[in-house]
């Protein structure tokens, strides 16, 4: 049987998962420059021991905002619209919650990460600000889930 878990990872960890993976504009956007930089760890879900998807968070916000943010959602396409971004996203939030930060910034560029954002308990709301940006993602996603 087929085994799901969340752990927090470091940035050190995050690196070295994403340099293994297939390059693509996504990752790059995802997980390059200032978007990782402010990150100092990650959530990432598991599934038989092997890494296949990660959320990562910034403490003091994306661009030294000053409001904790969770900068990337990244699942491996294989594994996408299975209920992974979900659990991933839940394990981040309550990591922020164990970490004591007050409100928690998610900006979402993506018409899947807003389904995965529309089906979060609806508790988790009291302290998750959802900022959608629109659907420039969208393009990438599909890009990346065609190869």
């Amino acid at each position: 049987m087929a085994t799901q878990e969340t752990r927090v990872i470091s940035i050190a960890e995050l690196a070295e998962w994403v340099h293994g993976l297939v390059p693509s504009p996504l990752i790059a956007i995802l997980f390059a420059g200032d978007r990782i930089l402010c990150c100092d760890e990650a959530v990432a879900i598991q599934k038989d021991g092997k890494i296949v998807g990660v959320a990562t968070i910034a403490p003091k916000g994306e661009g030294l905002s000053g409001v904790p943010t969770i900068v990337a959602l990244y699942i491996l396409p294989v594994y996408r619209r299975k209920g992974y971004g979900k659990k991933i996203l839940e394990a981040a939030i309550n990591r922020c919650i164990e970490r004591g930060f007050p409100k928690i910034r998610v900006d979402v560029m993506s018409s899947y990460a807003m389904a995965i954002i529309d089906s979060l308990d609806k508790n988790l709301f009291d302290v998750v600000e959802v900022h959608n940006l629109g659907n420039v993602m969208d393009y990438f996603v599909h890009l990346e889930e065609e190869r």
